[in-house]
């Protein structure tokens, strides 16, 4: 897979987890009990999406 296509990919499901974030965060809420443990779950994919993937070896 060529790496501009790895990015891109990447985008794509950056864009939709940011699209279903609102009802994430609820669904966290309901299960944890708190508004700052949900945050704070929800705050690892941020993370992730901060690497440089172009970085990666295959």
């Amino acid at each position: 897979m060529e790496r501009n296509a790895i990015v891109t990919s990447h985008d794509f499901l950056a864009d939709r987890f940011q699209g279903h974030r609102p009802h994430l965060k609820t669904v966290a809420y309901r299960m944890l009990g708190s508004r700052i443990a949900a945050l704070d779950i929800l705050s690892g994919p941020d993370r992730l999406a901060q690497l440089d993937l172009t970085r990666l070896e295959p």
